[in-house]
């Protein structure tokens, strides 16, 4: 179908058919007529129920490794030097039964390569084109089981399990991350604007964390970078293209304090701001639409839920298609009037419902205007 491209001041993104039901501060438009200007509601703190059998220590390890980790090549390396944070690493691999090995550089950083435990099977199959062996057990078995496994600091994203857990697993991952490529500064020199931000070269794995971050309750923007001088640690990498997930305001900074409870002296920190809240929790969150464009056509999936409820699409609250599940039957009869269909849905009342619609639409006078061999 023929769908539109939705960009939001926040940097999110959604591709939608024509028709479908985008929720506004103007109420329910068709994602067609969106304009820019508009506010888009984001739905925050969805309900989830989680689904996945990973510990909470597997969470908070994913979190690490995201972050600070070293998983190309067959590595399985940290580096950090925070010892609050490393403490943390090495206590989540304990938990796990995975021993490790660090060595602190003479900058001060410590690295923490995680291995199997003495006595345990360390045979492994070859990779090939020089690489060597890879582990069937272990800290290395698990980082292929997760996905993380050869991935480089521009192709990580978050885990696939981690969008399956609880909210209290999604945190742990979270504060693990933040604790490698979390910031805490202001802006302004009365300490009143906060600001709270991530940096990453990986766009999708910045997508990633915006939309995690917006399921515990704190709103953030992606802003795109580029390093025209170079990095402090790093002064080669000039013109160098991140990006930064940041909170905009204080009232995202106080929920984010209270809502991902990082440790160690980035906490001692965002304490000392002392940020404060100055709005109160509401059902949406707005998010002003930037640009609204021509997407060519895309397949489209028609997802229906019963009326009155609705569901969300990168945090931002979409409704049900009627082009699949109602008009398309109906378009098919004016080209194929012997066809037959078996609707099915989660709900007998829903099918009903679709049903009775397409029915509607063929008894209109606009159809019957239309299509007058059909009647």
């Amino acid at each position: 179908l023929p769908c539109v491209r939705i960009t939001t001041v926040a940097g999110r993104e959604i591709v939608a058919a024509y028709d479908h039901p985008i929720l506004t501060a103007d109420g329910w438009i068709k994602a067609a007529e969106v304009h820019p200007g508009q506010m888009l509601a984001l739905m925050h703190r969805p309900h989830i129920r989680g689904t996945t059998e990973r510990s909470i220590d597997e969470f908070r390890l994913a979190g690490y490794f995201v972050g600070d980790g070293s998983v190309k090549y067959n590595s399985c390396l940290l580096t950090c030097k925070t010892p609050a944070y490393l403490a943390d690493f090495k206590a989540c691999a304990d938990r796990l039964g995975f021993d490790y090995h660090e060595v602190t550089r003479p900058d001060g950083i410590t690295a923490v390569s995680l291995k199997c435990r003495p006595g345990e099977s360390k045979i492994g199959i070859y990779t090939g084109q020089g690489r060597g062996y890879k582990d069937l057990q272990g800290p290395r078995k698990w980082l292929r089981e997760i996905g993380l496994a050869g991935q480089s600091s521009k192709t990580k994203r978050i885990p696939s399990f981690v969008w399956r857990g609880m909210d209290e697993q999604v945190e742990a991952f979270l504060i693990a991350y933040f604790h490698c490529d979390g910031t805490v500064s202001y802006k302004d020199s009365g300490k009143r604007n906060i600001v709270i931000s991530c940096s990453t070269i990986s766009e999708g794995l910045a997508f990633d964390l915006q939309r995690l971050f917006l399921r515990l309750g704190v709103s953030m923007r992606i802003r795109k970078r580029i390093a025209k001088n170079g990095f402090t640690f790093n002064r080669g990498l000039k013109n160098y293209t991140y990006y930064t997930v940041e909170t905009t305001e204080q009232d995202a900074a106080s929920r984010f304090l209270e809502r991902v409870r990082i440790a160690g002296p980035k906490k001692d920190k965002l304490l000392g701001f002392a940020p404060r809240r100055r709005t109160f929790d509401q059902l949406y969150w707005p998010d002003e639409v930037k640009l609204v464009e021509e997407a060519g056509e895309f397949p489209c999936r028609c997802l229906s839920v019963s009326d009155g409820d609705s569901f969300v699409a990168d945090g931002i609250v979409v409704s049900n298609s009627v082009t699949c599940s109602i008009m398309f039957p109906v378009w098919c009869w004016t080209n194929w009037p012997w066809m037959r269909f078996i609707v099915a849905s989660y709900s007998g009342a829903l099918s009903l419902e679709h049903a009775e619609r397409s029915r509607d639409i063929i008894r209109s006078d606009e159809f019957l205007e239309l299509f007058p061999t059909l009647t």
